[in-house]
């Protein structure tokens, strides 16, 4: 028997104006665009989809993107002049790897920590095996009034088998940010079923595109999606407008 929630809608139905606060599209600081023309194609296709404002997260690690404020900010800079008036908002903030480089920062410099509109910070983890010290920089970062966003969760496939793992962070206040690409299996099944889980137990906060390439929005173009999360995709959004 045909039910309602076996519809599927394309995601971008629901783009109309919608932020977007986690993606690489400032161009030859990171693993995401290598140009300046990259970057202008990936807003463009941002703004098609239906994106008004961008929040470009580039990543910053000490081992291989040791972004500072100052780097970022002139990669943006840069972008921006490139702008038209009539094209996408621009702004930036990071990815900060959990690694003792952040840690010294966080300690000794933390103004030099680049936050959404108010105290929240992005933060990810190695795909490999969690940091050693991840819920005691999650509690440092709060202890300094910041919001620490774990970018990604269903990604860290090591916490497979530990889904109420994350029901554990967010009691402790950390937020949770879905990978727009992982309601497929491009990051692989393990990762679309972590997905699942944490949408049908209401665990996520915002939704980011996490686009390296003008690739990556070409298939988020074609995504469809049970219309039975639609609401949920919504309420994510919604929450994205209020970090801008």
């Amino acid at each position: 028997m045909f039910s309602i929630f076996n519809k599927k809608i394309k995601i971008s139905e629901l783009f109309n104006d919608a932020t977007d606060i986690h993606n690489h599209v400032l161009p030859g600081i990171d693993d995401g665009a290598k140009t300046i023309e990259d970057s202008l194609e990936m807003l463009e296709k941002f703004k098609a989809l239906g994106f008004k404002s961008i929040n470009a997260t580039p990543h910053t690690m000490s081992d291989f993107y040791p972004n500072t404020k100052e780097s970022i900010f002139e990669a943006l800079t840069n972008v921006q002049g490139q702008l038209k008036n009539d094209s996408i908002r621009l702004k930036a903030t990071s990815e900060y790897m959990l690694d003792p480089n952040f840690e010294e920062v966080l300690k000794n410099n933390p103004e030099k920590l680049l936050t959404f509109n108010d105290n929240h910070i992005l933060v990810e983890m190695s795909f490999y095996r969690p940091y050693d010290r991840f819920e005691e920089v999650l509690y440092d970062l709060q202890l300094k009034g910041f919001q620490p966003i774990l970018a990604h969760p269903e990604r860290y496939l090591y916490y497979a088998d530990k889904i109420t793992y994350f029901t554990t962070l967010k009691n402790k206040g950390v937020r949770l940010q879905l990978n727009t690409l992982s309601l497929t299996n491009h990051y692989g099944t393990k990762t679309n079923e972590i997905t699942k889980k944490l949408l049908a137990d209401d665990l996520y906060d915002f939704i980011g595109t996490d686009a390296h390439k003008i690739e990556h929005l070409n298939k988020i173009e074609t995504i469809k999606i049970a219309s039975k999360y639609s609401n949920t995709i919504s309420k994510l959004l919604q929450n994205n407008k209020a970090l801008f």
